[in-house]
């Protein structure tokens, strides 16, 4: 994360030194006048409904339904060996509810330079690593270069994952509610 680290975030959300909170909170609204800055920039770079998705969907407090990597993202399920040789693109999908807008968003990267998840305590984090990924508390999307874009997503329990693509495109479903 470039501009909300774990620590200023650790640091904002202190119940126990109000003025760690004071000056942390100071910090983070500095680093979201920065980052909102460079999102802008992002803006002509992207889909619509991915710029939508980006500079609008509140996030915070949503849930990851699921992450799915692979050569063939999205369906296909050819195994002909010249359909597997010829053909494979790397893509990564990630599926996330917005609860209280009862939505399910779906995220498809592609054109992928590099993926990493990390689900790891981290050390000092205030939030303890629970038996999920927890709500997605905080994300960033930024320029890595003129041709690839990064999303970074820190999780409460404190893991992560982050994708450098080239194209993203961003899809609104509506929530199944189980009776």
């Amino acid at each position: 994360m470039r501009y909300f680290k774990p620590d200023l975030l650790n640091d904002a959300n202190s119940l126990e030194d109000p003025q760690l909170f004071r000056t942390a909170s100071l910090r983070f609204e500095r680093k979201l006048r920065l980052y909102n800055r460079q999102l802008g920039l992002l803006e002509g770079r992207v889909s619509s409904a991915a710029w939508l998705f980006m500079s609008r969907v509140n996030r915070h407090d949503g849930t990851l339904l699921s992450i799915e990597t692979g050569d063939f993202v999205s369906g296909v399920n050819q195994t002909d060996r010249d359909h597997l040789v010829n053909r494979r693109r790397a893509k990564v999908k990630v599926r996330f509810a917005e609860p209280a807008a009862g939505v399910v968003y779906e995220i498809v990267y592609s054109g992928i330079k590099a993926f990493s998840l990390e689900y790891v305590k981290v050390p000092g984090w205030r939030w303890a690593l629970r038996n999920c990924f927890d709500d997605w508390l905080i994300d960033e999307w930024t320029a890595t270069s003129k041709s690839h874009i990064s999303h970074e997503v820190l999780f409460s329990s404190g893991a992560w994952f982050k994708v450098i693509f080239e194209r993203v495109n961003v899809r609104r479903c509506r929530q199944e509610r189980r009776q």
